[in-house]
């Protein structure tokens, strides 16, 4: 009996070391059911059904990362464990190992980078920006209202995002550039992200907002197209504008909010927006420019204010040609120190302090 044993258990581990006949031995040849009866034949039956879920085939097993097993289901840690060292020992028997991208194909992105954007041709940056603008328009139609999202410890909204992003994949996939469920999700999480710190700063996103003049115009060519615009302009104003940077203009009433953003992190001598307050420093901004700040939120206040620290002279441009869609920060010069603006009209000052490349930032 020990003898038939023993031999059950070499049978198992030849079977467990070698390609199943019924399967091709090239893995990247395997199908969803290829790979969904290897894990079944590997001990993880449970799971094989998750993967065949995910259209998980052979090749793509090459593509896949370690954090990519809890996405496709696998909660236990062990057990992803356990499942990743045998897919490891698998491709490993084949020259390959898990995370070869040029074995699965398109090279997926976890996050979309501006260095990515920089090598897309025209065309798919178009393309990108049309499926950005469907994932925001349908976030904000899932996801409305002044809300603050969080996804730790809120199940309900995992749920829903993971939802979210399954019927859009279908959609808004982009082989080509990579843009695929993880980016996607990145995206959302910065939509998240951007909708909770405007509405900390007091942006309202119940409220009825002034489209684009890109949007209007739009109206005109293709009112369905319009639709979608406007709704992407209130839910998601960040979006509209990186479209609006291919429009050079030398007027300084048609800068842009990214624009007003950069010159009023230069007037106030800070690396990012996120150092400034309304009340410490915008609203006296405001106060010193004349400019009227009542019931306006921080992303409300930046583009009044950047358009009369231009036109009252106290920040001026370097060169002639400056596009006002988008300023760059060695574009322009402060002419006015803060503090003086300031003081002038509310007595109060702003404090700088030298951060560690000898540079100065205002103290917040």
């Amino acid at each position: 009996m020990n003898s038939i044993a023993g031999d059950q258990r070499d049978e198992l581990e030849e079977e467990a070391c070698g390609i199943q006949p019924s399967r091709d031995e090239d893995i990247s040849k395997w199908s969803e059911e290829d790979v969904s009866s290897w894990l079944a034949d590997e001990g993880f039956s449970e799971e094989g059904p998750m993967f065949a879920g995910q259209k998980i085939t052979g090749k793509a097993l090459y593509g896949l990362e370690k954090g990519d097993l809890k996405e496709i289901g696998v909660t236990s840690m062990g057990r992803r464990l356990e499942m990743f060292a045998k897919i490891t020992e698998l491709l490993h028997g084949q020259g390959g190992k898990v995370g070869d991208k040029s074995v699965s194909g398109p090279a997926w992105k976890k996050k979309i980078t501006k260095a990515d954007r920089s090598t897309w041709s025209p065309s798919q940056k178009s393309q990108y920006l049309e499926k950005i603008s469907i994932l925001n328009r349908e976030a904000a139609v899932i996801w409305p209202g002044n809300t603050k999202l969080y996804i730790k410890g809120n199940g309900s909204t995992r749920l829903k995002m993971e939802e979210y992003i399954t019927r859009m994949e279908k959609t808004c996939t982009i082989p080509d550039i990579g843009f695929g469920r993880e980016a996607m999700k990145s995206h959302l999480l910065q939509w998240f992200h951007e909708k909770n710190r405007k509405i900390q700063d007091g942006y309202d996103y119940e409220a009825t907002h002034k489209p684009a003049k890109r949007a209007k115009r739009a109206s005109s060519a293709n009112s369905s197209d319009t639709e979608s615009t406007l709704s992407v302009s209130s839910s998601c104003p960040s979006s509209v504008t990186e479209d609006e940077e291919d429009e050079d203009s030398s007027d300084v009433n048609d800068m842009s909010a990214k624009s007003a953003e950069v010159v009023i992190v230069e007037f106030f001598n800070v690396q990012s927006i996120h150092f400034l307050t309304v009340r410490k420093h915008l609203l006296p901004l405001g106060k010193g420019l004349n400019v009227k700040t009542r019931s306006l939120g921080k992303y409300d206040l930046l583009l009044p204010l950047a358009k009369a620290l231009f036109k009252n002279g106290h920040v001026s441009k370097k060169e002639d040609n400056i596009n006002y869609k988008n300023i760059k920060r060695n574009q322009i010069k402060v002419v006015t120190d803060v503090n003086s603006l300031i003081s002038s009209k509310s007595g109060d000052s702003i404090e700088s302090e030298e951060v560690e490349d000898g540079s100065s930032k205002t103290h917040v």
